[in-house]
């Protein structure tokens, strides 16, 4: 059995990345096609692994505020890709719309890892 072995890597000032160079691909950056959207809109959001799946690997999805920004319950990086593409929805509810810029934050974790991105819904 092979001893995972972690590496961190500072990406630039504001967070760190972890990646298990054990086999197992791991999220390790979230990226929106916006940080910004209005209420009622969609966006992408790219989740890049750590290195391309050997396999499909389902990534799982949430949001902090699932009533403001809605996420599919997961997605699948195929296997030999290093990424996969998802969208999330901004879907006020009549008299619950979000305060304007209400920051949600969406997780995608998968084999131990994981990574966030903020989206502001406006």
């Amino acid at each position: 059995m092979k001893a995972p072995v972690l590496v961190v890597a500072v990406l630039g000032l504001i967070g760190l990345a972890f990646a298990a160079l054990d086999g197992n691909s791991v999220p390790i950056v979230a990226t929106p096609d916006q940080s910004s959207i209005s209420a009622g809109a969609s966006t992408g959001v790219t989740v890049q692994m750590s290195q391309a799946a050997t396999s499909d690997t389902t990534v799982m999805l949430s949001s902090s505020n699932p009533s403001v920004l809605a996420t599919p319950g997961s997605v699948i990086v195929r296997q030999g890709n290093q990424s996969a593409r998802f969208n999330v929805i901004s879907s006020p509810v009549a008299g619950k719309e979000p305060s304007p810029g209400t920051a949600v934050t969406i997780t995608a974790s998968a084999n131990g890892g994981s990574a966030s991105t903020t989206i502001t819904v406006n």
